[in-house]
């Protein structure tokens, strides 16, 4: 099996669609002939300051960070916490003296990824047809938010520093979230049970690190470069699935303006005017400044 050495925090099928030519053939049910992973896109680098050639496959990712080795010791502390009476058989078992293995969690995101089926619904339907679809999507919030960069580095942080280590990180996110029915159902429970907007875009939205921006009690997710869901702060029945609206021209802009000041590395888009325009903006060059003095909550 080979490993990832990419941790795509936004997956690649995703964000191909970025690319104007893929989104049209997805559109039209036919990007089965082209590579997600392979579909040229420009990104607005921050660090760099400067417009960049891309593709899908080197962009929105972190190197290993679905990687982690696992030696005797991992394992003995870990049972040390959670199993006290397995930590002697851990601990003098020949067979365990010099083991070295590696974990690739990166493979318990992907089989995630496999039932989102109803995302690219939304995205060709502009239509969430029922409750069931409503629950899958709000999975997906869900789960892009635990997955993010932001979340997953300070989780791995926090158990480190507290006498944890990765391994631990990974088998508390696999047992106690993404594994476990009932702690996910009540992760899950307040996105799906808020007041859903599907809003749609006469004008091309680019996508930033973090697709899924939090605003004001409000969530706003990108979910194509047409397309973004909000997500506010009222509760409403169960039968509410969602509202239907356009977004407007101040819309449109204050987004933009969010996508600029949540991202802290790329801006990806197949538009090279637009991301020239946003180079040049205020907001743009302050979030340079604030990257450049690490003045952003992925450094914190």
């Amino acid at each position: 099996m080979t490993l990832t050495q990419k941790t795509h925090f936004n997956p690649c099928f995703w964000t191909a669609l970025w690319n104007k030519n893929y989104y049209q053939n997805f559109i039209a049910n036919r990007e089965n002939e082209l590579k997600c992973r392979n579909q040229k896109i420009l990104t607005l680098n921050l660090k760099a300051n400067k417009i960049i050639d891309s593709k899908t496959e080197n962009v929105f990712f972190e190197k290993h960070t679905g990687l982690t080795d696992v030696t005797q010791k991992e394992i003995v502390d870990y049972c040390k916490k959670y199993f006290p009476e397995k930590t002697d058989y851990f601990e003098n078992e020949e067979k365990y003296k010099d083991i070295h293995l590696v974990i690739d969690f990166e493979n318990h995101f992907s089989i995630l990824e496999d039932s989102f089926s109803n995302v690219f619904k939304l995205i060709r339907d502009k239509k969430i047809y029922d409750i069931a679809e409503k629950t899958e999507l709000s999975h997906f919030v869900f789960t892009h938010l635990y997955r993010s960069p932001l979340h997953i580095n300070k989780l791995i942080k926090d158990f480190t520093e507290n006498d944890g280590s990765k391994l631990e990180t990974f088998l508390h996110i696999k047992h106690n979230v993404l594994g476990n029915f009932e702690n996910l159902k009540n992760y899950i429970i307040p996105i799906f049970s808020k007041e859903w907007t599907v809003l749609e875009s006469k004008r091309y939205i680019p996508i930033g690190d973090n697709p899924i921006i939090h605003h004001k009690d409000n969530l706003f997710v990108t979910i194509s470069p047409y397309l973004i869901i909000k997500i506010g702060k009222k509760t409403v029945k169960p039968e509410q699935i969602c509202k239907y609206s356009k977004l407007s021209y101040f819309q449109y802009h204050s987004l933009l303006k969010l996508i600029i000041t949540s991202s802290y590395n790329e801006i990806v888009a197949d538009d090279k005017n637009l991301l020239e325009k946003i180079q040049k903006s205020k907001h743009f060059k302050n979030q340079v400044n604030k990257i450049k003095n690490k003045d952003h909550p992925y450094y914190k």
